[in-house]
């Protein structure tokens, strides 16, 4: 099967999985219903992954991602917690307190490694 160039205007694009000529603008290919990815998402799987799990205690994985609220959040609620837990461990309390951030910090690591984290535009970040 011979490769024909087609050119194309400035308000085409080739759909990112079918190939298919389709409007630049569009979010969603018409031919196959592959979501489109727009220049500025420019979001690296490998990249959440790799802060999610050496940072995701301060939240860096959600800033990253675009989620200010729930990396603010994170930063200002889980962070401390650890604080508080390694300071509560000398008297054996904070073996218990310690569960809740490590707990949300693997939920967000593993929801970051299956590719369900979404940017700020609800678009999922993942390994495509």
């Amino acid at each position: 099967m011979s490769e024909q160039k087609v050119a194309l205007s400035a308000n085409e694009a080739f759909c990112r999985s079918c190939g298919d000529v389709i409007k630049s603008a569009a979010e969603i290919c018409p031919k196959c219903g592959v979501r489109q990815a727009s220049a500025s998402d420019n979001k690296n799987y490998v990249v959440l992954v790799l802060l999610s799990f050496f940072l995701g205690h301060l939240g860096v994985d959600r800033f990253y991602a675009g989620q200010t609220g729930m990396g603010l959040l994170k930063l200002f609620v889980l962070f401390p917690m650890y604080v508080i837990s390694m300071f509560l461990m000398v008297i054996l309390i904070g073996f218990f307190t310690i569960l809740i951030p490590i707990a949300w910090w693997l939920i967000d690591f593993i929801i970051a490694v299956c590719g369900k984290m979404k940017d700020n535009k609800g678009n999922y970040i993942t390994n495509k």
